[in-house]
């Protein structure tokens, strides 16, 4: 029996894999230039884009930090603008929390908003004259301390938030909710570093993350590292990569406020980030002419397809397959959106 366990044992220990992948990025030699660029009419209100989103290929919605007026609402694909929409108050469609993130079903001309200050969540449905409310439900979970960080719709009415740790020992990075139900469905992910403040901890590893609406599977970018991490369906850990060619290389090294790359949007097959390199200084408050950022595509088993950089700093886009375009804008002059043909390295 016992010749058994060891046999079992070195077995195990031989097909055991690396903890963490070490992966390389494919950059282009090229450079994205735009091909057209939308300015907004003289008559119309200033708008400062905080996201940017493509709503099933009939929309492109855009959101700003203002308490009314926090939606700007296009036609795809003649970028034909349509309306401005939000409102602050406390009465129907209305918000206490302006939601500048925007979420998408993916699956029709809806989209998700989410009060976190009321705990609430509603899915619009969006037409080419206003936003209405399809449906209103409970945002909160049992005993929760905070405002809850970095909503994710994970379909079926599930949701993932960061879990901010409470002390030294919570080393979960993640709590799946359900809307209406006051229960934690799951708790998953571990922090790469254990046993440090609770502050530094959710600082060095703050994440951006996007969900494979098809498949199930979850996948998190640490945003201060050149590193992310890939979840199954049922959230368990699939891989872990670090990539090559860039710093910090190592959990060890403490970032600062150097900013790598955010997800941006996700799709059945591909994710696509920003990548930036670069202190968020600045990136978003010393902006400079002689930074840019760059365009990179993923796939769904962590390999990277390639990354092209742009010709100038953007700081937000969103892909259009259907049409070959890239939406972007630049906080550097955000009176406009810049439009980028999709490289032609990603597939039809």
């Amino acid at each position: 029996m016992k010749i058994k366990l060891i046999l079992i044992l070195l077995l195990f220990a031989c097909n055991k894999k690396e903890s963490i992948n070490r992966i390389d990025t494919i950059l282009l030699t090229e450079e994205l230039s735009p091909i057209d660029s939308i300015k907004y009419e003289e008559n119309v209100n200033p708008f400062f884009p905080f996201n940017i989103i493509n709503i099933n290929e009939k929309y492109l919605v855009l959101s700003q930090r203002t308490q009314d007026k926090f939606l700007r609402v296009y036609s795809l694909p003649d970028l034909k603008l349509l309306y401005d929409w939000g409102k602050s108050g406390r009465g129907p469609a209305e918000f206490i929390m302006p939601p500048f993130f925007i979420n998408t079903t993916s699956e029709n001309n809806f989209i998700i908003l989410n009060d976190l200050l009321d705990y609430r969540q509603e899915i619009y449905g969006i037409n080419d004259t206003t936003l209405y409310i399809v449906e209103s439900k409970e945002l909160r979970y049992e005993n929760q301390s905070s405002l809850l960080e970095r909503v994710r719709f994970a379909g079926d009415e599930k949701y993932i938030v960061d879990n901010y740790p409470v002390n030294e020992n919570d080393d979960y990075e993640y709590l799946l909710l359900e809307l209406d139900n006051p229960l934690v469905q799951k708790r998953f992910g571990e922090y790469p570093i254990k046993n440090l403040e609770p502050e530094i901890k959710s600082r060095r590893f703050i994440k951006s993350s996007g969900f494979n609406l098809y498949t199930g599977n979850f996948i998190a970018f640490y945003m201060r590292y050149n590193s992310f991490k890939i979840y199954d369906v049922e959230k368990n850990l699939i891989d872990e990569f670090f990539v090559d060619g860039f710093t910090p290389n190592s959990y060890e090294e403490d970032p600062n406020d150097y900013l790598t790359r955010l997800i941006l949007q996700t799709t059945e097959k591909r994710i696509y980030t920003i990548g930036y390199f670069e202190s968020s200084t600045k990136i978003f408050d010393e902006i400079s002419s002689e930074n840019n950022s760059s365009f990179e595509t993923w796939d769904w088993n962590g390999q990277s397809l390639f990354r092209i950089k742009f010709d100038r700093l953007i700081h937000g886009f969103s892909v259009s397959e259907k049409y070959r375009k890239i939406y972007a804008y630049s906080l550097s002059n955000p009176e406009q959106i810049l439009v980028y043909e999709l490289p032609n390295s990603i597939g039809k």
